[in-house]
């Protein structure tokens, strides 16, 4: 379906020029599609059908039977082997062999995209979030706001669900505004509270087309310039029409998310995979004594939900979440008799470089390839860039 010349591009999109959009800004553009399940599908089959020559697509989870009536790109048991049934590689196969784009570009990572990290929000000119977690989530409203990258969220339950619009602008209300206690949480009270909030009932493909349609919709009016749905949510269900409704959000002012003003950068000769004494080592040279902000908060030691006793963690909070236990009760994590009470540690000081979390990678706190690090002195906020690149698949023709 690819065209081969700008002529034959705007020959193929007549009717979508006729509506308004522009096949060269749709071809130039580049979309991260964070979450490869029902909503992610439909959402990344409008984008590469209106022609959006870059897509990225972002999903750490596998293709199971119960996925085919609500997938579109659910695979051929040949190609469902290939990949091992993982949706990332899958998707974007299928996706390239739709794209209208005169040359499409259609890239993959098999991860979380905490672990795959601020590169590929930098690299984009929309997010679209159809995640089903709220720790993601909250992870990509705060990299989107420091990296004023805009980001069209979708959820759903059942035949109910919702899109919305976040801009860069650090005065406009952003995910976590609505949701200000689901990322940082180590309390298993806490953590039991967002589990449940997070169990959705799975969309019914209904559901999950039209809202991509709508998400897919605000993303390519957002790449031609159109600002005016920021700040906004849209409330559909497909079952009863009574109910759909847009309502303008508000910032809360008690939101722990980004909210201040945009940060100069500075270029650090740090990679993800040198120590947190390194970073500090690296900013204080060139700034003085400062203080970093992580990503997500890093747990070094907290309680088993299961037993109660004390274990060693040394993750990111979102990375402990995937898996809460200690050894004793069948997880990885070692009890810690060193420790007299839970350590989670959100800041660093540079003075940090001395101390036992310093031998940490910046990788294994949450800072992998192309991540930004959020450093304040006592006169302003500027921005760490670490040395080393986003890397991820480029997906080819199937055989």
């Amino acid at each position: 379906m690819t065209a081969t010349t700008p002529e034959q591009v705007h020959s193929l999109h007549s009717r979508s020029v006729a509506a308004g959009y522009d096949p060269d800004v749709l071809g130039a553009a580049r979309v991260l599609v964070v979450g490869a399940g029902a909503l992610g599908q439909n959402l990344i089959l409008d984008l590469a059908l209106a022609g959006v020559g870059r897509i990225g697509v972002v999903d750490f989870d596998r293709f199971e039977p119960h996925n085919a009536t609500r997938s579109p790109f659910y695979p051929s048991p040949d190609r469902l082997r290939r990949f091992d049934g993982a949706k990332a590689p899958l998707v974007a196969e299928g996706a390239l062999a739709l794209s209208t784009a005169h040359d499409p570009h259609l890239y993959w990572t098999e991860a979380y995209i905490q672990e795959l990290g601020d590169g590929a929000v930098a690299w984009a000119d929309v997010v679209c979030c159809a995640v089903d977690n709220g720790s993601a989530r909250a992870w990509l409203a705060d990299r989107c706001r420091l990296l004023e990258t805009p980001m069209v969220e979708g959820g759903f339950h059942a035949s109910a669900g919702h899109v919305a619009v976040y801009g860069p602008d650090p005065k406009d209300p952003c995910w976590r505004c609505g949701a200000p206690d689901v990322d940082g949480v180590f309390s298993c009270t806490q953590y039991a509270l967002a589990v449940e909030a997070d169990r959705v009932v799975p969309a019914i493909q209904n559901t999950a087309a039209a809202l991509a349609a709508r998400q897919a919709e605000a993303t390519i009016r957002r790449l031609h310039g159109d600002r005016h749905l920021a700040g906004h949510r849209y409330y559909d269900d497909v079952r009863d029409w009574t109910q759909s409704r847009t309502v303008e959000l508000s910032a809360n002012p008690d939101c722990p998310g980004v909210h201040y003003p945009a940060c100069d950068t500075i270029e650090l000769d740090v990679t993800s995979s040198d120590s947190l004494a390194d970073l500090s080592t690296a900013i204080e040279a060139q700034l003085g004594p400062a203080s970093i902000r992580l990503p997500v908060d890093f747990v070094r030691a907290t309680f088993c939900p299961a037993c109660g006793t004390l274990a060693r963690v040394d993750l990111p909070v979102w990375a402990w979440a995937r898996e809460r236990r200690c050894q004793a009760c069948g997880g990885p994590h070692r009890p810690e008799p060193t420790l007299a009470a839970p350590s989670v540690i959100a800041w660093l000081g540079t003075a940090t470089k001395d101390s036992l979390v310093a031998l940490t990678t910046c990788a294994e706190a949450g800072l992998p390839a192309g991540s930004h690090i959020e450093i304040h002195t006592d006169s302003r906020i500027l921005l760490g860039t670490l040395s080393d690149q986003l890397v991820w698949q480029r997906a080819t023709a199937s055989p």
